[in-house]
């Protein structure tokens, strides 16, 4: 059964927040069903979680996303983002904290199912490591690709190609290179003769 929560729920929904967590929030917003929570630290993360599992006013009990949003000319360069649901009140809150690569993340897999596949792309994609999560490998690259491909950082083209040699009858991984030719240009518009 879910209940239908109006602007007079949601105020009470702001009120509780801000009273329990009130020294651990940066930031709380309540819009539309939807509810926005900044974290000061990494470091509070469990403590919220364990907020939101085992609150029975709440009842968030699955984890529906994690987005990443790098920015690599801020110290914290990555932006972590949770997505629960609350299934009960039909409630969407939205966890925003700020980390670096030495900050460690604490995994949510003792909460959340769901997290597990979640993490490991994550760390496949933009080496984000988890503490506690002891099953993290490449699931979307290969085994030995080099670097992460989501970050900005990371070169366009990569660093290494893949390619299949037909004498050999084997997979072949060598450095990319990128030679051109020198070329001269004659920059002549062919359309300039009508003018």
């Amino acid at each position: 059964m879910k209940f239908l929560i109006n602007n007079f729920y949601l105020y009470y929904f702001y009120i509780y927040f801000k009273n329990c967590l009130f020294n651990l929030l940066n930031f709380l917003n309540i819009k539309r069903n939807i509810i926005y929570i900044f974290l000061i630290s990494s470091f509070y993360l469990h403590y919220i979680i364990c907020f939101f599992f085992y609150n029975s006013l709440i009842k968030i009990l699955s984890l529906i996303d994690i987005i990443i949003i790098d920015l690599p000319k801020k110290f914290f360069r990555f932006e972590i983002i949770y997505v629960f649901w609350s299934n009960l009140f039909n409630l969407k809150f939205f966890l925003k904290i700020f980390i670096n690569l030495l900050i460690p993340v604490l995994s949510l897999k003792n909460f959340f199912n769901s997290c597990l596949w979640l993490e490991r792309e994550i760390w496949d994609m933009y080496g984000i490591r988890f503490l506690s999560h002891n099953d993290l490998r490449r699931i979307l690259t290969d085994y030995n690709f080099l670097g992460f491909p989501l970050r900005k950082d990371y070169p366009l083209l990569g660093y290494l190609e893949l390619r299949y040699d037909d004498t050999k009858h084997i997979l072949l991984y060598e450095f990319i290179e990128i030679m051109q030719d020198f070329r001269i240009f004659k920059f002549i518009n062919p359309w300039n003769r009508w003018y």
